[in-house]
């Protein structure tokens, strides 16, 4: 009985319950949104370029929800850039998959793809906003969400007539993946924004500005509710109204105790709600922002933006200029910090913790790190900029995300031992040893328990300069339980905190020079996953990475040493470093070695000389002297931005301003003659010049004037040797050539020009030189040189009669006579269709693409296809590249427009260990013929034929060279013709095989090979090494 009574008891207690939870969500409401990440052309500051934005809207949409309803909103990626949406401030209860940092709690949306994201507003009123996290996409992609109260519940004050956003923001001129890139590279800091934006308009104080300046009407005597919001990237803002006070209601979407200002103070991330009277005369008055900046001697955006408050009904004559307000100077601490410190929070039931569990104390702020003089290395005193949390720089994975790691323990994302205070104890706003400029980098967690109390020391430090740091916790808000200048001193300090009425806020700026404490409770499971960071978004980016391959090296089953990006290891970001291990087999001569990230090879280039083993000899007399001769190209312009621009348009790249022999244009080019390369010799020495052609986009014609060269050598092989007064080179391409300084004593022009096959293509036409210079040279010799006779740059004839000679001396390595694998490869450009824009700058309304067998090779991003291959990674690449064109048609004829476009992905060709192949590379004329340098790496290979038009195997295989083929490891296709080659697959690994020309690789044009392991140790690639980086 007593049990039943205890049982009936308990259902009420439990009805009650129920009918209170209905009732408490009867009004919540359900808000669904569509958002499309797409490329926008808007007009700013006399300009028109694209930008990215939501559904066009720049601003985007403003989300207008109550508390207790329920945000469902589908993003969907039509831009080019990897996307993810954050939800600035919502505290995501439970919902972390929601929040939106890219690797942080998701992988981005990847474009063509899309993300639903879903999350409720629990006790959250005022106003937040949301805004993109991917790269500085931010800089246009952002928003206002507003919560009101719920349905039956008012403000704390009087309802506002009005209510308006107010979105400051930052404009460039530039692309804003541009400047970042560009920042990334340099290490320096970024350039400084063109103009600040009040809902996307700069307003009329900047040239071309007035016409879209945002107006606010208002009726006189009506209350308006302003929200403002810093969507700006890297600046605090000062936001004030002419002749009106600001009443401060709302700070981070809680309410404060309300006070009245002239100014506000709010930095990159902060929201602040104020109401305003509109009580003046009747007319129109600026509502303007400006910087403040507290960085010693930084260059910043020193402009002001303006919106225009309009009275209706105004008096005569009041349509004159707006009265502008009298803002405080950029670096008025003093105003920034009186603003703070009247900051109120409202009592509730949110009591703030007395008792600390967790007692944390972070120094914030830059650091940097050493580096070698160059254009890499733009920061103060050869440094590049970093910036840390005690003394760790944050690194973003890029394998996956946080959350998913830490949810699905996969191991080796992340750590967790971030220190809870400072390595190293110093004056931190005094003066720092340099021994403590240099973070280390590292992807460092820390683990919270559930309901801890936790207490946070923000401490700017004085590294680089003492800095006002805006400090963004995600999935929280927090009390501001005090703020100073100086160093934190616990026993003084401590004693002064606010634990009755502290303000509550999710972005905090610690004052320059000076620190500020901060307490939560640990409510929101894991808290381990939200990212805390310094909302400067150059903070955060640490992508921009390089790395070299070691050029024709065979690599045997070392692949992990081969080095192109994504292909054999993920880049070694900045900061960070690589250890290439790997031994020289059976090769002998020249190679060299290159970036292979991006087109970072124009500059980051050098020779690789192979000298035969100790005891061998050359096989030919030893050469007196040995000079590496390196072909490359220049241009003025940075070379990454004149990459980017070809992607951006889908145009061919501008064209190089000069050719370069070891890094010199020669004298033939202005202001270049004090620089020309010069070689001395004495009469009648011998000397052996190692051509390489480094260019990233051009074969070469190569000649000394007045002197023959014996071809001895091509690709780190031996060939039989032969004389010519003239060599052609392609990109990625080695010859050696023995040269007698056999004439009369003077001085002698080596020159180099452009082969170029593309039917009425742009190239550079100008010719580079250095000196052969006799020692003892007769007197007027120091006249010109004399220049050599080049071909003209289409005298494919003599290119290809220099090809033609070529002979492998025969070893021990037969060439293959039985084929296990017969491929046939068409090479070449394609055309794929688009809507005409800056974005489509193709002939025809088309973009460049490239392709083989119709195939535009697609790099992965997640990890590097070695990794996925060595480590069953799902999802990275299929293996159904085509072993023939899905059609066959006529391919160097007139080629049918259905055929133009090919399809992208990531498609490998998997052989087994052992397998002799042969593969057909045909070129084709979609576009246009053109001779085509493919490279195989981890492997060396036999050049068995060569021809014009489109190959025939019963006719030409029967011309097949099987005795003495010249061996390479880059082999020139033939404009409007085909070669062939042959290899023995006996080298397991992930083997890329691609155009040398770097604008066709980046438009497509290559696939990949998965070797097989064999059987055996012999046979089997390597694991690999521990410090192979990770993307």
């Amino acid at each position: 009985m007593h049990k039943n009574i205890e049982m009936k008891t308990y259902i009420s207690c439990l009805i009650v319950v129920i009918l209170s939870l209905l009732s408490s969500f009867a009004n919540a409401e359900s808000h669904k949104h569509d958002f499309t990440v797409q490329q926008t052309r808007v007009t700013r500051l006399c300009r028109t370029k694209n930008i990215i934005t939501v559904n066009g809207q720049f601003p985007g949409p403003t989300l207008t929800v109550r508390n207790g309803d329920t945000v469902v909103v589908t993003v969907v990626n039509r831009a080019r850039y990897n996307v993810t949406i954050h939800w600035h401030g919502i505290r995501q209860m439970r919902t972390p998959w929601a929040d939106g940092p890219e690797y942080v709690t998701q992988c981005p949306i990847r474009p063509g793809g899309s993300y639903t994201y879903r999350f409720t507003i629990e006790n959250q009123e005022g106003t937040l906003w949301w805004h993109a996290h991917s790269k500085w996409l931010r800089a246009t992609v952002y928003g206002a969400l507003v919560i009101l109260p719920k349905q039956g519940s008012n403000f704390p004050f009087s309802l506002p007539q009005k209510d308006f956003p107010v979105i400051l923001g930052e404009w460039w001129n530039r692309d804003i993946i541009a400047v970042q890139r560009q920042a990334q590279f340099t290490g320096a800091a970024p350039n400084i924004s063109d103009a600040y934006t009040i809902n996307g308009q700069p307003g009329d104080l900047y040239r071309c500005s007035t016409q879209g300046t945002m107006k606010y009407s208002v009726n006189p005597g009506e209350s308006v509710l302003l929200r403002v919001i810093n969507a700006a990237l890297n600046q605090q803002l000062f936001f004030s109204v002419a002749n009106h006070m600001l009443t401060v209601v709302g700070i981070d979407a809680t309410y404060n105790k309300p006070f009245t200002t002239n100014v506000i103070m709010v930095g990159p991330g902060q929201t602040t709600n104020v109401i305003l009277t509109a009580k003046q005369s009747p007319r129109r008055y600026y509502m303007a922002a400006r910087a403040y900046a507290t960085v010693r001697n930084g260059q910043f955006d020193n402009t002001t933006t303006t919106a225009i408050l309009e009275y209706k009904n105004l008096n005569s004559g009041a349509n004159s200029r707006p009265l502008l307000p009298q803002l405080p100077a950029f670096n008025d601490t003093a105003t920034a910090t009186a603003f703070a410190n009247r900051l109120r929070g409202v009592p509730n039931n949110n009591r703030v913790p007395n008792q600390i569990d967790e007692n944390l104390f972070f120094t914030v702020g830059l650091g940097l790190v050493n580096c070698t003089r160059g254009p890499r290395c733009q920061g103060p005193n050869n440094t590049r900029f970093s910036a840390s949390m005690n003394n760790i720089s944050f690194v973003l994975p890029r394998r996956t995300s946080l959350l998913q790691a830490y949810y699905q323990n996969i191991p080796g994302i992340y750590t967790l031992d971030f220190p809870r205070v400072p390595p190293v104890q110093f004056d931190y706003t005094g003066n720092v040893s340099r021994g403590l400029w240099q973070p280390r980098f590292g992807t460092k967690l820390y683990k919270l328990k559930f309901g801890s109390n936790v207490q946070i020391v923000l401490q700017d430090t004085a590294i680089f300069s003492t800095e006002d740091h805006p400090i963004h916790l995600h999935g929280y808000h927090f009390w501001v339980v005090g703020q100073g200048f100086g160093n934190f001193n616990a026993q003084t300090d401590t004693a002064n905190f606010n634990l009755n009425d502290p303000p509550v806020r999710n972005t905090i700026d610690v004052p320059v020079g000076g620190w500020a404490v901060i307490r939560f409770v640990a409510d929101n499971p894991v808290v381990s996953l939200w990212l805390y960071y310094h909302y400067s978004l150059l903070l955060l980016t640490q992508n921009f990475i390089t790395m070299n391959l070691l050029h024709g090296i065979r690599q045997m089953r070392t692949p992990w040493a081969d080095g192109p990006e994504y292909v054999t290891q993920c880049p070694i970001r900045p900061g960070g470093f690589y250890t290439y291990r790997f031994t020289i087999e059976n090769q002998e001569g020249t190679l060299w070695w290159h970036a292979h990230s991006k087109w970072l090879r124009a500059t980051v280039y050098g020779a690789l000389v192979i000298l035969p083993k100790q005891g061998s000899n050359f096989p030919f007399s030893l050469p007196q002297k040995d000079f590496p001769v390196l072909l490359g190209e220049w241009w003025n312009r940075d070379i990454i931005a004149v990459q980017r621009q070809a992607q951006f348009t889908g145009a061919a790249p501008n064209n190089s301003d000069a050719y370069t022999i070891n890094g010199q244009p020669g004298d033939l080019y202005r202001c270049s003659t004090q620089g020309t390369v010069k070689y001395s010799v004495n009469p009648g020495e011998s000397v052996l010049l190692r051509v390489i052609n480094a260019a990233l986009n051009q074969q070469l014609f190569f000649s000394v004037a007045n002197h023959m060269l014996t071809v001895v050598g091509i690709d780190a092989t031996y060939n039989k040797p032969f004389t010519t007064n003239v060599i052609m080179v392609g990109p990625g391409q080695t010859t050696n050539v023995i040269l007698t300084a056999n004439q009369s004593p003077g001085r002698y022009y080596m020159a180099a020009r452009a082969y170029a096959t593309v039917r009425n293509g742009q190239f550079d036409n100008t010719t580079t030189t250095a000196i052969l210079e006799y020692t003892n040279v007769n007197s007027g010799a120091n006249s010109r040189p004399l220049l050599p006779q080049l071909p003209a740059f289409n005298d494919t004839a003599t290119a290809i009669a220099f090809a033609n000679q070529l002979r492998s001396i025969p070893s021990n390595n037969r060439v293959p006579n039985q084929i296990d694998e017969n491929l046939f490869f068409t090479v070449g450009l394609g055309l794929v269709n688009c809507t005409p824009g800056p974005r489509c700058q193709g002939p025809n309304n088309t973009r460049f693409a490239a392709s083989m067998n119709n195939i535009s090779f697609v790099f992965p991003r997640r990890t590097s296809l070695l990794q996925a291959y060595y480590q069953n990674i799902p999802g990275i690449y299929t293996l159904d590249f085509p072993p023939v064109p899905p059609v066959q048609f006529d391919y160097t004829g007139n080629v049918s427009r259905g055929l133009w476009q090919p399809r992208f992905g990531t498609k490998l060709y998997k052989l087994k260990f052992g397998s002799n192949v042969q593969i057909v590379l045909q070129d084709t004329a979609i576009f246009s013929t053109e001779d085509h340098p493919i490279h195989l790496h981890g492997y060396h290979f036999w050049v068995v034929g060569q021809g014009f038009g489109n190959f025939n195997p019963q006719t030409d295989s029967a011309n097949f060279n099987l005795i003495d083929p010249p061996v390479r490891n880059t082999i020139d296709v033939p404009v409007g013709g085909w070669a062939v080659i042959r290899f023995v697959a006996d080298n397991p690994g992930v083997w890329l095989f691609h155009c040398h020309i770097d604008s066709h690789l980046a438009w497509g044009l290559g696939m990949t090979f998965i070797v097989e392991n064999g059987i055996g140790e012999k046979q089997t690639m390597e694991p690999p090494p521990p410090d192979l980086p990770q993307c």
